[in-house]
């Protein structure tokens, strides 16, 4: 992952890349740029082996404040335009869903709009203490998109959902956690330190049972239980086959921690 990208930082710490959101000047807003930098980076990653899992967090102050209004005003009355700029974000949001590896957003400053919900289009969130979650759409007469009609009823319940939605107000880290917005607040201090904790911890898992594991979870949300129960049988024949399985079963007769390579 040597590419050069104008809007993101790409760094890797062993199995684990962490991608940055990286337009400090302007609370990391999303213009075309990032979109199509993000889309391209995603799709190289679904390819890289070497990466067990991805980190999502923000340049400077701010996770992400959302889509660039600066820029969205040139397309004022562009249905054309607006529409392929809608279209360059939910890839964006079907990227990260889709990414075989786990993600983790690491949210260290504001995530409103478009940037709370690719937040939240992430397998696990762990924010600052100081960072703040808002549905602000309604601020500028919009309404939600990048997945989050689809993701906030399925994390707080329909009535929060609609009242964050409809009051457009920014709430703060605990109280996102304590709604179920988020898995994890802690000291902006050790975001860092805990986020690694968790992405090492999954990196030393077994990959194949992790991806699919993500696979069968974000279909559960639209199919049946009978539906589901084909799927888990066909990826439990995939796992019961694998070399993954094979050692953590060896690991837990000899009593040892598995070592899934």
């Amino acid at each position: 992952m040597d590419i050069k990208y104008n809007t993101l930082i790409v760094k890797r710490h062993g199995e684990v890349l962490w991608l940055y959101l990286d337009r400090p000047e302007v609370f990391n807003a999303l213009d075309q740029t990032m979109r199509l930098e993000f889309k391209d980076v995603l799709t190289r990653i679904s390819r890289d082996q070497s990466t067990r899992v991805l980190v999502i967090t923000g340049s400077g102050k701010a996770f992400c404040s959302g889509g660039d209004l600066r820029s969205m005003g040139n397309q004022l009355g562009n249905v054309t335009e607006t529409r392929e700029r809608l279209q360059d974000l939910q890839e964006m949001t079907r990227s990260i869903v889709n990414l075989p590896q786990p993600v983790i957003a690491a949210v260290n400053g504001p995530a409103a709009g478009a940037g709370c919900n690719i937040a939240l289009t992430c397998d696990i969130v762990i924010a600052a203490e100081e960072a703040v979650f808002g549905e602000v759409f309604v601020k500028v007469g919009l309404v939600p998109d990048a997945g989050g009609s689809f993701l906030l009823p399925r994390l707080v319940g329909l009535r929060k959902a609609k009242e964050l939605v409809f009051k457009g107000e920014m709430v703060g880290a605990r109280e996102a956690e304590r709604i179920g917005l988020i898995n994890l607040a802690v000291p902006g201090p050790d975001l860092h330190k805990v986020t690694m904790e968790w992405a090492n911890k999954l990196a030393e898992g077994p990959a194949l049972a992790l991806q699919l594991g993500k696979w069968l979870l974000n279909r559960s949300l639209n199919n049946n239980l009978e539906d589901m129960l084909e799927r888990e049988e066909v990826s439990q024949v995939l796992c019961l086959q694998s070399e993954e399985h094979k050692e953590g079963v060896r690991a837990f007769l000899e009593k040892r921690k598995p070592v899934f390579k």
